[in-house]
């Protein structure tokens, strides 16, 4: 800067009241000097790294979430079964706090069981959509055969008119009495249904086939259109296996850390405030 100023600072001062204008106080400043040269220095900015954000890893294959747990884990890593949630969850080092990291998996159900584990969550279904049901997934029924199952029910579906019947022997629940019309004539037949079927295939993939039993409450439901014959099923049995895989794959998982059944949870710090 030209002039007796050889600092910003030195050429400032207070703005004085009234109508005073930055040019009037810039050429009260400047005196005879018509021009100002202003230099800024600036110093080269080093870009600085973005850190990565933290990892968030689910795996779908058990194998590889093994082998993952013995590479990164150790001594504090933290191995969670959560079978309501229906995932592992593990945190490599349960020590530190912050920038932790949390891993998990996710156990795919079986894609031939997927269809019988989805009708035990919904309601009662028609007769008639469980013997097309059992037709579509019979494959892996083995006790009784599948194309037998779908037939029983398909007996019960063309009938004109059905009761129920407790069924043969004294513990049968399921058993309904058929009106049917062959060729003009009304024919009344006792359909035994099963109680309990019998299906073969892995609960997981990449697990091994186990027998899972599901039990069968068949029905009358009142309509509009009046009685109609329903199935209830579920399985407590599948229940009970897939708490046995999930055990299996705890124990086959391969950690000096802990591991056990539980979930990873976070709560908040609880603060109190000092006394005046």
């Amino acid at each position: 800067m030209h002039g007796d100023y050889d600092n910003i600072s030195d050429s400032l001062r207070e703005v004085l009241e009234g109508d005073e204008s930055v040019i009037k106080a810039t050429q009260e400043m400047l005196g005879d000097e018509k021009q100002v040269t202003l230099r800024f220095g600036r110093e080269p900015m080093t870009p600085k790294r973005t850190e990565s954000p933290p990892r968030d890893h689910r795996f779908y294959d058990y194998r590889i979430f093994e082998s993952y747990l013995e590479q990164y884990g150790g001594e504090n890593t933290v191995v969670l079964a959560d079978v309501q949630a229906g995932k592992f969850s593990a945190v490599l080092d349960d020590t530190k706090k912050d920038q932790f990291e949390i891993v998990t998996f996710t156990p795919q159900v079986h894609p031939a069981l997927v269809p019988w584990y989805q009708l035990t969550k919904g309601d009662a279904t028609s007769v008639g959509r469980f013997s097309d049901f059992v037709m579509r997934n019979r494959r892996i029924v083995i006790d009784p055969d599948g194309k037998d199952l779908a037939f029983m029910f398909r007996q019960v579906k063309a009938a004109k008119n059905v009761e129920m019947n407790t069924g043969i022997g004294p513990n049968a629940v399921n058993g309904v009495i058929c009106e049917l019309n062959i060729q003009g004539t009304v024919r009344k037949e006792p359909v035994e249904l099963p109680e309990t079927i019998t299906l073969h295939t892995p609960i997981f993939v990449d697990c091994p086939a186990v027998d899972i039993e599901f039990d069968l409450l068949v029905s009358l439901e009142e309509t509009p259109r009046g009685e109609k014959v329903v199935v209830n099923i579920g399985s407590a049995d599948m229940t009970e296996k897939v708490l046995i895989e999930y055990e299996t794959m705890l124990v086959e998982i391969e950690t000096p850390g802990l591991k056990g059944r539980g979930s990873i949870e976070h709560g908040d710090w609880g603060y109190v405030r000092p006394m005046k």
